[in-house]
């Protein structure tokens, strides 16, 4: 499997950013998939709850969006899904490290997961400012 960030495709950028529930649910997926990488980033970003309160709490997420209902909302749910599924794997080859290469090879791979989940959310808030701004 990948241990790259998987982002959404412009379609869903501009139905997420027009749907309020989806948005501010996928910017806290956002936010708890980043709190659960940052610790193997070279940055060493801190968290803002213990990784078992922040699992939690997206797996609580991701269970409120299986309630919704709608193609957007299900693509959307097996994104964050399979995003939490390449964080759990950072995690596990964290726990693997050998090596001074293996160790630096996690912190990459983290690196690269933060900097394209931070892309996907300037992306999504320049769209659903955009969308907010132009005249019906």
């Amino acid at each position: 499997m990948s241990k790259e960030f998987s982002p959404l495709d412009k379609e869903s950028i501009s139905l997420l950013a027009e749907d309020n529930t989806l948005y501010e649910n996928y910017i806290e997926a956002l936010m708890l998939l980043h709190d659960l990488v940052a610790p193997f980033s070279i940055t060493r970003s801190h968290q803002l709850c213990k990784p078992e309160d922040t699992k939690k709490r997206l797996t609580k997420l991701l269970n409120r969006l299986e309630d919704y209902e709608g193609d957007k909302t299900h693509k959307t749910y097996k994104i964050i899904e399979k995003n939490r599924d390449t964080v759990e794997e950072i995690a596990e080859q964290a726990k693997e490290i050998l090596s001074v290469e293996a160790a630096y090879e996690v912190q990459i791979n983290a690196d690269k997961f933060i900097d394209a989940l931070v892309q996907m959310y300037s992306l999504l808030r320049r769209e659903r400012k955009r969308i907010k701004t132009t005249p019906v």
